[in-house]
């Protein structure tokens, strides 16, 4: 693990300083596995476009990504019809996106938290998330990083869950639970978080944002 938390590190540290000294419209272009990337910064509108083209048929998707949510950005093509979107928050913490293309969209089917040791006492941390329940949720590229990006969370306290009508459910997850965060909520200043939980059983519900502590 320490050596993948190394190498990311090291490449995606780059990018951040390319990105960071860069006055070019331009942040990259390439070609991986027949698809044409092109991404764009647009500094006053704090927004990427990036387009994707095959380069056999020339079919093209464009999409929009909030560099709020997303500050320094990579871009992969891991197979021809999977790619994935690195966000690089700092130099030791990056979130990995992976979608599949099907039927002209683009699905989320994995997420990957990275923060690579900052000292030699440091272990780092990593989350992962590859399941069929993740794919069943149907998010696409084309409006995850227009809206709440998903991201990941530690439960600090034992809390219990809600359903999406605000009802409060037997079940709880406990400290130290690591959670997948999908959508938040902010009613009347009650801030609640959307979470999945992957065990023995899956858990899609709703927790009091007091109680997680967001990475």
């Amino acid at each position: 693990m320490m050596s993948k938390f190394l190498l990311k590190t090291l490449l995606f540290a780059n990018i951040i300083i390319q990105a960071k000294f860069s006055y070019a419209n331009i942040l990259f272009e390439k070609s991986e596995y027949g698809i044409s990337i092109k991404c764009e910064s647009n500094d006053t509108l704090n927004y990427y476009e990036c387009m994707l083209q095959d380069i056999k048929n020339k079919e093209s998707d464009k999409i929009i990504i909030n560099s709020y949510y997303c500050p320094y950005l990579s871009m992969n093509m891991e197979k021809k019809d999977i790619l994935q979107v690195g966000c690089h928050a700092a130099k030791y913490i990056s979130s990995y996106f992976s979608y599949k293309k099907e039927n002209n969209n683009w699905f989320l089917f994995k997420y990957e938290y990275l923060h690579g040791p900052e000292t030699p006492e440091d272990e780092g941390d990593s989350f992962i998330i590859d399941s069929n329940y993740l794919k069943g949720l149907k998010r696409s590229l084309f409006s995850d990083f227009k809206e709440y990006v998903i991201s990941y969370g530690i439960v600090n306290k034992k809390t219990y869950l809600y359903t999406d009508k605000n009802k409060k459910t037997p079940m709880y997850l406990i400290n130290g639970d690591k959670v997948l965060i999908l959508d938040k909520s902010n009613k009347n200043n009650n801030i609640k978080y959307r979470v999945y939980y992957q065990g023995k059983k899956d858990i899609d519900a709703w927790i009091d944002g007091d109680n997680i502590d967001i990475k």
